[in-house]
């Protein structure tokens, strides 16, 4: 079973500060490479003429072709695959797991993959802070206060 990743909709998920897209891709791809499964990660438009494809270890990452979605560039690859079914797209995005499914590919929900790898322990939980503001703290003390 080999794995297209939805790059930015699993950064969106993991991302815990605001930082800079490049950090957070980085930080993104380093949280997959521990990881024992065939995966390929895809992020929208890198800027050049063509997709740029680079390896770290056995895990493939992909920068989109300038003005070409990561949706896109996973549902030609899905397209011309002879065995659509030997895979798995790691997506939330609803629009997107459709038309993957209809392709013949299987579709797994960003939390659904993490959850399996945590439990794996092929990655570290990561969980985002919780940060209120000081009108959702007094919203809330109002609430238990009475």
């Amino acid at each position: 079973m080999h794995y297209f990743i939805d790059g930015y909709n699993l950064l969106f998920r993991l991302s815990q500060e605001k930082m800079s897209f490049e950090r957070s891709r980085q930080e993104v791809i380093a949280s997959l490479l521990g990881v024992k499964l065939s995966l390929t990660v895809v992020f929208d438009g890198g800027g050049g003429d063509g997709a740029q494809r680079t390896h770290k270890g056995p895990l493939e990452i992909i920068y989109t072709a300038k003005g070409q979605s990561a949706d896109s560039y996973i549902l030609d690859e899905l397209a011309w695959i002879k065995k659509p079914g030997a895979y798995t797209v790691v997506t939330s995005d609803k629009p997107l797991g459709a038309n993957c499914r209809q392709l013949g590919a299987s579709v797994k929900s960003i939390s659904d993959f993490l959850e399996a790898l945590y439990k794996k322990q092929a990655i570290k939980r990561v969980e985002k802070p919780i940060k209120d503001n000081e009108k959702e703290l007094s919203r809330l003390l109002k609430i238990f206060q009475k």
